[in-house]
């Protein structure tokens, strides 16, 4: 029906306009010392946006599986995923891990954010990720 289209394409639009969020977010955590003082503090104190893109990688919502195939999500829309891309992040991930990354490891980060136990558990779930074929991903 009609609605059911509707439906699918907000969808389509919704999860697109998120994909381009981590990437604007991935962005602005490479150029920290560019960006004023007021967002970082706004990204890393109220939004806590590090803890908010952890579940993503458990959830990993830019893969899928339709019908038996599994897809991934890239370049703005869905691919079937080859048994040779299984392990290869695609960009979507790349932007969540190098986000992360970036807010960890910057100095200015790392001054600004506040641990808590429940921020150090969060963050240390991330460890069952980390494997060689992880790492030798990262720049």
């Amino acid at each position: 029906t009609d609605e059911q289209r509707l439906d699918s394409q907000k969808l389509k639009i919704d999860f697109g306009c998120a994909m381009s969020a981590l990437t604007i977010l991935r962005f602005l955590s490479e150029n920290v010392p560019s960006v004023p003082l007021a967002v970082i503090s706004r990204l890393l104190s109220e939004q806590d946006v590090l803890l908010t893109v952890i579940p993503l990688l458990d959830s990993c919502p830019w893969r899928r599986s339709v019908k038996g195939k599994r897809e991934r999500y890239d370049d703005g829309r869905w691919k079937e995923e080859s048994a040779d891309d299984t392990h290869r992040l695609s960009k979507s991930e790349a932007q969540v891990w190098l986000l992360v990354h970036n807010l960890l490891l910057d100095p200015d980060c790392r001054r600004k954010y506040e641990w808590s136990e429940h921020r150090k558990a969060t963050v240390m779930r991330l460890s069952k990720y980390f494997n060689e074929i992880l790492i030798d991903q990262f720049p």
